[in-house]
């Protein structure tokens, strides 16, 4: 700790104190926060290195206050949903007491009890009083005690007792309750007054609900504990102690909104406290009656944000814009259809069995979670676990506590959460792929996800060493748990198809049903004035058993042909409800019975075969991209320009060994790392030779250290830019993602007519934004013209190897060729190659889209092709 400390930002000041851990010193620091661990090495940092750098009293305060303070985080109020009956109001916090009344009301004025002679009897006054009194003051309460304090048992076993059959199963006289039949194992209660009421005592009940909602309202927004304290002392007259326990139980409270804003919920609540419905009470209020009834039809589809001002996800807003830009089409084309029928992701109607199958899945994963928050409480004292910390101990149980990759283990809760913690939650298919569900998560020790791992599937990264490779399969395959099996899989896993759509079924089965009610403005509503339904939505296992029974499941390929989502949409266009009903008792009777299933009539004689000449003869539109969000250069930072031993011009840039070629090892600047990574290399490749870093050439230093090389200096020839200025001045590439077009260039010569392609990275687009010129440079030089401008996305036509024309779209432009697919082509890029298809996936230059006569044009959503001549101002809109 001696050594001095280079001049450095706090961020590596941080990091360095962070990490120069003095080893005798580990049992009392077990026992500190964080924050008092990094303050006494602080000073102890300080104590050493004033001499070397003679700071001020200021400064180090200064200092110390850019390290250990955080600025308040801004408001994200503005994300919160928008209330279901009166959508200019946000939504109520879960944990106010008032919402916890209106959720437990809503359940217990729906409960029944089902006797077991087959009849459903509402709760009487007084079993109503003590069920709804249990949940006020104890929180939630299961059926079995529910059914306890209501003597529900006690008369089952008299019942028993009366039957003529002494040996008849309890079950057979056993009384349920309603909700208990759809997989319910609780009614949930006032978690907030379990909680909070402990510590008022009595006076919690005597208080109303505004004032509660205001005790509460404090506990949630308070973000420093001593204001809160003093707040409690002075406002709610409780004690010091207690005002420090409340200052805890807030950061317990339930998170999260309910559905309905706070003055929603105060009109509803006078209603359910009577007892009567949900529904009913909504219907009684003249203000929300005017909500539910049919609104004047529009035309057409206005702009989603002018629709609805509260759908933030991007996702979800681009799905809603591309169905306007369709549905708005088709209506200017052939008028306003007289339904709609939209697919939703989700599965058909199921049997009284598979619902309490999957509701005990759910319950099993909650007390896991419980489970998991209880033990972080235990060893660490952590009173409010974040979901990552649950997670990562799930995934420590699933792993037996040890790292996958590394084998590093058995690693401690500490290592997981806190300061100290050395484990990242890691994704098996890499994050590009947006799946971050439970499925393809694991955990890896953070210098091997950050250094060797990365964000490549393990088969990539790993797979070079076949020793290590079988060692880590074999980790995996003792995983534990219900996940173990697909982990496994996804491990084996080679190649993720571009196509993955796994990631994406959460995000259809919220769009659908957002779009539903989109599209039901086209009429006033999905149920129009007069009554008929115009939006009708079809779960999606529907069609995939209609396509069987209609005989077009193999028109097109999954995964081949983008035509197949034409196919589903006739399936769902001539799903009507005869057929759900149908389709629904058939799925039932087959569960009951156990039988073998009946195919559904086809629509007509002669259908598949008209369907496929149709299809056949789609041209499909794609979404093109002229964003300018993204990736401005490389990540890549190159050196200043340097003269090598020819006195040629090159860069330095550092990469690490197991990236570099065979090629690059020749270039690694420094001599004697060169012979050391040579000698080390052989003639093995750099991938699989330097996988491990444990098997990395080594460099003797002077004072007897031996430091490891894991990266080294090879010389570039790279054409760079400058970006920053001063200090922060750099020099960067461009990079695949980076380039936003490019344009299509025509010049005269002598053998006539030459194109070439000038790719333009984002870095100079808003270069010339800021400048005030064009997007697109238009002047080019003498005899030059430009022919067209390609973004991604985009459709050209041109002659195709068969002899005839065809459209093609551009999936990505680079400085060595523009990627192209066939409009239909749904195929990656490796089974276009295995499959010798060159032709319809690379164009290697401009003169080659010149031989086949490419031309620009636009796919309208409508599939027409429309030719598309130069225009200047193009990829301004962006």
């Amino acid at each position: 700790m001696a050594e001095r400390i280079p001049d450095a930002d706090n961020r590596t000041l941080g990091v360095y104190f962070a990490k120069h851990v003095n080893p005798e010193e580990q049992r009392i620091r077990q026992r500190w926060t964080s924050r008092e661990m990094y303050e006494y090495e602080f000073d102890r940092i300080r104590a050493v290195q004033q001499p070397h750098h003679g700071l001020s009293d200021d400064q180090w305060s200064e200092l110390r206050d850019a390290i250990f303070f955080q600025r308040p985080l801004k408001s994200q109020s503005h994300l919160v949903g928008r209330c279901s009956l009166e959508p200019h109001r946000r939504r109520a916090p879960l944990a106010l007491p008032s919402v916890q009344r209106f959720r437990l009301l809503q359940k217990l004025n729906d409960l029944g009890i089902d006797s077991p002679s087959g009849t459903r009897d509402p709760l009487t006054k007084d079993q109503r009083a003590i069920i709804l009194d249990m949940l006020g003051r104890e929180g939630d309460l299961t059926f079995h005690q529910a059914r306890k304090v209501l003597g529900l048992d006690k008369r089952a076993r008299e019942d028993r007792k009366k039957s003529p059959d002494p040996k008849a199963s309890l079950k057979l006289f056993t009384y349920r309750f309603s909700h208990e039949g759809d997989g319910d194992q609780k009614l949930v209660g006032d978690r907030t007054a379990a909680r909070i009421a402990p510590l008022f005592g009595e006076r919690w009940y005597d208080l109303d609900l505004a004032e509660q909602d205001a005790i509460v309202d404090d506990l949630l927004n308070y973000e420093h504990r001593d204001a809160l304290i003093r707040r409690a002392v002075e406002v709610w007259n409780v004690s010091t102690d207690t005002a420090g326990q409340l200052a805890d139980v807030g950061l317990e409270l339930e998170s999260g909104y309910a559905s309905l804003s706070r003055r929603a919920i105060a009109h509803l609540l006078p209603h359910l406290e009577t007892g009567t419905a949900y529904r009913r009470a909504i219907e009684l209020i003249p203000e929300y009656q005017a909500r539910f009834k049919p609104v004047d039809p529009l035309g057409s589809l206005p702009p989603v944000r002018k629709w609805r001002d509260d759908v933030s996800n991007p996702a979800v807003m681009r799905a809603l814009s591309e169905v306007r830009k369709l549905v708005n089409a088709l209506i200017q084309e052939y008028d306003k259809p007289m339904c709609i029928r939209v697919e939703l992701a989700r599965d058909l109607k199921r049997s009284r069995k598979d619902r309490k199958t999957e509701a005990d899945r759910i319950e099993r994963n909650r007390k896991r979670r419980e489970d998991a928050k209880a033990r972080i409480l235990q060893e660490l004292g952590e009173r409010n676990p974040s979901r990552d910390d649950v997670l990562k101990v799930l995934l420590a149980d699933e792993c037996n506590w040890v790292c996958p990759y590394t084998g590093h283990g058995p690693f401690k809760m500490r290592d997981l959460i806190g300061s100290q913690a050395c484990m990242d939650i890691e994704h098996i298919y890499p994050r590009k792929y947006l799946d971050n569900s439970y499925l393809n998560l694991t955990l890896c020790y953070h210098e091997e996800n950050r250094k060797i791992k990365r964000d490549r599937l393990p088969y990539a990264a790993y797979a070079g060493n076949q020793e290590r490779w079988q060692q880590i399969l074999a980790r995996v395959e003792a995983f534990k748990g219900d996940a173990a099996d697909a982990k496994l899989r996804r491990f084996k896993t080679t190649e993720v198809s571009d196509d993955f759509v796994s990631r994406h079924l959460n995000d259809t089965r919220y769009n659908s049903r957002l779009a539903a009610e989109y599209l039901g403005v086209l009429y006033g509503g999905a149920i129009d004035e007069s009554g008929k339904r115009r939006i009708q939505t079809r779960p999606g296992t529907l069609t995939d058993r209609l396509r069987k029974d209609w005989h077009v499941h193999g028109l097109k390929k999954r995964g081949r042909d983008h035509r197949h989502h034409a196919v589903d949409a006739a399936v769902v266009a001539l799903t009507d409800q005869g057929t759900v009903t149908q389709l629904q008792k058939e799925a039932s009777r087959q569960v009951e019975t156990n039988s073998r299933r009946n195919a559904i009539d086809i629509p007509w004689l002669g259908f598949a075969e008209e369907l496929a000449a149709s299809v056949e003869q789609l041209i499909v539109s794609h979404r093109i991209d002229r964003r300018l969000s993204g990736p401005l250069h490389a990540e890549t930072i190159y050196s200043k320009p340097q003269a090598d031993s020819n006195g040629k011009s090159v860069r330095h840039v550092r990469k690490p060994l197991q990236s570099l070629s065979r090629a690059e090892v020749s270039k690694i600047v420094d001599d004697r790392v060169r012979s050391l990574v040579k000698a080390k290399l052989g003639s093995g490749d750099p991938a699989k030779v330097f996988a491990n870093v444990a098997d990395h050439p080594t460099l003797p230093a002077k004072d007897g250290r031996v430091i490891p090389i894991h990266r080294a200096r090879i010389k570039k020839s790279e054409s760079v830019k400058m970006v920053g200025r001063g200090p922060r001045q750099r020099y960067v590439a461009s990079g695949k993602d980076t380039l936003h077009h490019t344009v299509i260039v025509a010049k005269q010569t002598p053998r006539g007519e030459a194109w070439r392609d000038e790719p333009v990275d984002r870095l100079e687009v808003h270069r010339r934004k800021r400048d005030k010129l064009p997007v697109v440079q238009t002047q080019w030089g003498h005899g030059e013209r430009p022919i067209m401008i390609l973004h991604k996305g985009d459709a050209i036509e041109m002659d195709d190897p068969g002899g005839g024309r065809s459209a093609y779209i551009i999936l990505s432009i680079s400085r060595r060729d523009i990627t192209i697919r066939k409009h239909d082509d749904a195929r990656d890029s490796k089974v276009i190659k295995d499959d010798g298809d060159r032709s319809n996936y690379r164009i290697r230059s401009g003169q080659e889209l010149r031989k086949r006569h490419a031309r620009k044009v636009t796919i309208t959503p409508l599939g027409r092709v429309v030719p598309e001549g130069f225009r200047a101002h193009e990829g301004s809109n962006t």
